[in-house]
Order: C-alpha cells, then sequence, then structure tokens
C-alpha cells in the first residue's frame, strides 16, 4: 500500500499482503526503515565467554539481546543468520578480562562464507578493551559468530552492562 499522511508530511510504503509499513520518508528528512534487520546482544556473567565462563578457543554466545529485529540472532549459538543477501555491518566491543595469561589472543568475526575478520592483542595481562567494526555480504542463510582464541589460558567478556555487545545490521 502507499499512504501519503497529510498532517505528518509523510510518505509510508508498505507490504500490500499484510499492511505492514516498511519503508517511511519523514518531512524532516528522515528515513525510517522499521523492519530492516537487526540486533543487539549483550553478554551475561554466565554466559559461554563471560568472566564466570571464560573461553580459549571457543566461540562466544552472548545470550542476552536488547534488539532482535527479525529474529536472526541465535542466543542458543551466538549466530546471526542473515535473513536476505546484502551487505550487513557487524561490530564487537568488550572489556576482556584476560587475568593471568600470557602470550597473544584475539576476537574473529567468522562467517560460514569464509570470511574472517579478527582483532589480535599480544602479551596482554589484566583487563583489556577490544572494539571492531566491519562490514561483510552475506547470501541470505550465511551466518556469522563470534571467536575467541588466546595462546594460554582463557579470556571472559565484562557482563556489565554497557562494556560487552555484538550487533549488526541489513546496510543494503
Amino acid at each position: 500500500y502507499n499512504e501519503w499522511a497529510n498532517q505528518t508530511n509523510s510518505i509510508s510504503i508498505g507490504n500490500t499482503t499484510d499492511g505492514k509499513e516498511c519503508i517511511n520518508f519523514g518531512s524532516d528528512g528522515a528515513i525510517k526503515t522499521p523492519n530492516q534487520p537487526a540486533f543487539i546482544a549483550h553478554c551475561n556473567v554466565n554466559d559461554q565467554g563471560g568472566t564466570n565462563n571464560k573461553v580459549s578457543n571457543a566461540s562466544i554466545i552472548f545470550t542476552g539481546t536488547k534488539l532482535n529485529r527479525g529474529s536472526a540472532y541465535n542466543t542458543s549459538n551466538g549466530r546471526y543468520t542473515a535473513p536476505v543477501s546484502g551487505l550487513y555491518e557487524f561490530s564487537f566491543s568488550s572489556n576482556l578480562q584476560t587475568g593471568a595469561m600470557s602470550g597473544w589472543f584475539n576476537v574473529s568475526l567468522v562467517s560460514s562464507n569464509g570470511d574472517l575478520i579478527y582483532h589480535y592483542e599480544d602479551k596482554l595481562t589484566g583487563w583489556q578493551y577490544v572494539a571492531f567494526t566491519n562490514r561483510i555480504y552475506l547470501n541470505a542463510n550465511d551466518y556469522v559468530y563470534l571467536n575467541l582464541s588466546c595462546q594460554t589460558g582463557a579470556v571472559g567478556c565484562d557482563p556489565t552492562a554497557p562494556w560487552s555487545r555484538f550487533e549488526g545490521h541489513l546496510i543494503g
């Protein structure tokens, strides 16, 4: 359906089968896409990869979500599965507790299509803040997840809000 709202001077375009608004062009120039796939996941203390469940060479699985539009982020396995093909942007940020480990650690964004993006740190102990953002093209049903690897010991994400987040959205 197409709708012109005279009171707000906006244009809404929706899906004719369910009547939901797909895109809105506001009079202020803002373009809103209320159904655009997106998620924001956060760490809870006992999550795999949290401070009470540190990992070495394993997936980070955040079980908390602040947003999961389209339900494509799975809190059981930590994977985001692309509902449609397109360019996606993903971000990870965390205050990581490395404890008394020695050597290196890295946090990777791993894709089922073979792409790998990672952040590498060398010879650090204590708390380390790590953050990265990157874009990756995914086909429908491709998935991404976070993996944490370290040379010795184990590492955990700080569950104190807002320190540890994994988030992403479809760009187009």
